[in-house]
């Protein structure tokens, strides 16, 4: 019985030690040694850029006046939907947020509400697809198709 009584007293001291080290492991963090950073504040609030003068300003708004233009000449529903995806790719989106929910809302709320018959190809119909359901038009994913023709069912919002 001693010889029992033994080892259960060294598997009990072994368990202790395995629980008390699993414990420090546990609080233990590595460290990274990572240097500190060489960019002080001031030194990053002292920093110009030759982009920050009026003709920059000036020159900017012109540009967003042309993509305003952009949005008001192309009458084709293809050439908007490239366009907002564009806009959207060069992460511009931000900034024409009013003329794209304007054209997607034109683009969406056809005459007849049933269906949404595009005649144009495969690509059309995809961007056209992809763009309303990016920006929160219930477009539904049943497609009719028929002799050159490619159906999209809209549904009301």
């Amino acid at each position: 019985m001693d010889y029992r009584k033994q080892m259960q007293d060294d598997l009990q001291f072994v368990q202790g030690q395995m629980k008390a080290e699993a414990s420090d492991m546990m609080h233990q963090r590595r460290s990274a040694n990572y240097k500190p950073t060489i960019w002080k504040f001031d030194f990053l609030q002292s920093l110009t850029s030759q982009y920050d003068g009026e003709e920059y300003k000036m020159q900017a708004e012109k540009l967003k006046e042309n993509v305003n233009c952009m949005f008001d000449v192309s009458v084709d529903q293809l050439a908007k939907l490239e366009l907002i995806d564009s806009i959207r790719k060069l992460g511009l989106a931000n900034l024409f947020k009013e003329e794209i929910e304007e054209a997607l809302h034109r683009i969406a709320s056809v005459k007849n509400k049933k269906a949404f018959i595009v005649e144009e190809d495969l690509h059309a119909t995809a961007l056209r697809f992809r763009i309303l359901r990016q920006h929160g038009y219930k477009v539904s994913q049943a497609y009719r198709l028929m002799p050159n023709q490619i159906g999209l069912y809209l549904s009301p919002n």
